[in-house]
């Protein structure tokens, strides 16, 4: 009975690092999701008052961060942009059905 005690307990324990690797690793994705989302954002504005094309300035910003530009907003009298970029989640371990890449936004304008 205490062997079969000893397992249990030993795979509970080990369940619960996976987890918590798992865990981490989705929240460091996300927030590279989130910090590629708001250079891009920056760099577009930044790009726009130079007199430039933004989203191409917002996509090579957002590929540098290892994201991929989803969208490119200009909205309004061309003063604010969202960007929205793509990051691929590589997550060990696999989960079956869990999402491959994270999603975010960000916006940015000269009139915040």
């Amino acid at each position: 009975m205490g062997t079969v005690l000893a397992a249990a307990a030993l795979l509970v324990i080990t369940m619960a690092i996976i987890v918590g690797v798992w865990a981490t690793g989705w929240m460091g994705a996300r927030q590279r999701a989130q910090l590629a989302a708001d250079t891009a954002a920056l760099a577009a504005v930044s790009a726009r008052i130079e007199g430039l094309d933004p989203c191409a300035a917002a996509s090579r910003l957002a590929t540098r961060n290892g994201a991929a530009l989803v969208s490119c907003d200009v909205l309004g009298d061309a003063r604010d942009i969202v960007a929205t970029v793509s990051v691929r989640a590589d997550l060990t371990p696999q989960v079956p059905r869990a999402p491959r890449s994270l999603t975010a936004r960000a916006s940015a304008g000269t009139s915040q």
